[in-house]
């Protein structure tokens, strides 16, 4: 938590001192969270925990944006909420904080403009970013985020976005699993296998991003959508 509040006081401050230069958008993102993996294969919204962080956002112009965010994900699994008879009997239970930072590209499918007409549109995400946990052990991790969201203009100056992305990671250790060690020495019970060395972990994020645009309105003109109509009917 400690380090949570410190870089998101950090990004604030930063952003208010230099935010007219430097990007348009900061704000708070707030959700939930699940893991995908060895102990949860395929359920969606599995045993949500609270996700929350801040947000910095750039827009080159209304089709495409970047932002860099900072987020908190808590996950959680049992093998005792599933009917399988093998992880009933593997009996695994974690609780994992997970602290993500990443780089995030935006494309709008319209052209979204909160101060001429268009105040919404539904947009894809993709980026790079690095996950790390500290508990039993240390675990860092590049992960790649895929999803979508929905944009709308609240009064020009606030954007609001639900956003669904999910994470691949490069890691399997996110549910404390780990592969058994066989010797003769060992029961076939615990030679058993307990992680899939396969596979990676995933995690994914459903979420609400707020942002207040500090840009001045002669970066979004009005004017801009009719002068690309303009081009278009005198090169035909």
């Amino acid at each position: 938590m400690k380090y949570t509040t410190l870089i998101l006081c950090l990004i604030f401050f930063t952003s208010t001192s230099k935010s007219q230069k430097l990007f348009n958008e900061i704000g708070i993102q707030g959700g939930v969270a699940y893991y995908l993996g060895d102990v949860n294969h395929d359920k969606q919204f599995y045993s949500v925990e609270p996700a929350f962080g801040g947000t910095i956002r750039k827009n080159f112009n209304p089709r495409y944006s970047v932002r860099f965010q900072f987020i908190q994900a808590n996950v959680k699994g049992n093998d005792q909420d599933f009917k399988s008879l093998y992880q009933k009997e593997r009996n695994n239970h974690f609780y994992t904080i997970l602290y993500e930072t990443g780089l995030f590209g935006e494309i709008n499918f319209l052209e979204f403009n909160p101060w001429n007409r268009q105040k919404f549109t539904t947009y894809v995400t993709s980026g790079i970013g690095v996950t790390f946990a500290i508990k039993d052990e240390k675990i860092i991790t590049p992960v790649i985020p895929m999803g979508m969201g929905f944009k709308y203009a609240y009064k020009k100056r606030f954007t609001i976005s639900p956003e669904w992305v999910f994470r691949k990671t490069f890691t399997d250790n996110i549910d404390l699993l780990h592969p058994a060690e066989i010797s003769e020495a060992n029961s076939l019970k615990s030679n058993k296998q307990t992680t899939n060395v396969n596979t990676k972990d995933w995690y994914s994020v459903f979420s609400i991003i707020i942002t207040y645009n500090f840009s001045g309105s002669k970066k979004w003109c009005p004017a801009y959508g009719e002068k690309l109509k303009r081009k278009k009917f005198f090169r035909h």
